[in-house]
């Protein structure tokens, strides 16, 4: 939801090869999700080829390049947005 609003707001799309899932603090921190791996092999399936995902489920066995996040503002510099 943060990624389509960010998006958005920045009139900036997603890159089409990249799924991004996490949870969001109220500092805008991104904190780490369950089955991460799970996520990733179901977004490979579906065709993405990168996921932007929690810098502490980085180091998980991922079917999909990994793009760590660790902050709202992380995803701004995927989208080439600036702050």
């Amino acid at each position: 939801m943060a990624a389509a609003l960010l998006s958005s707001a920045g009139d900036r799309p997603l890159p089409a090869d990249v799924v991004v899932f996490g949870e969001i603090g109220l500092l805008g921190e991104v904190r780490a999700v369950s089955r991460a791996a799970d996520r990733a092999r179901e977004a490979a399936a579906l065709g993405f080829s990168r996921v932007a995902l929690p810098e502490r489920n980085a180091g998980a066995e991922l079917a999909l390049a990994a793009v760590p996040i660790s902050a709202v503002g992380d995803l701004l510099a995927l989208l080439g947005v600036r702050g």
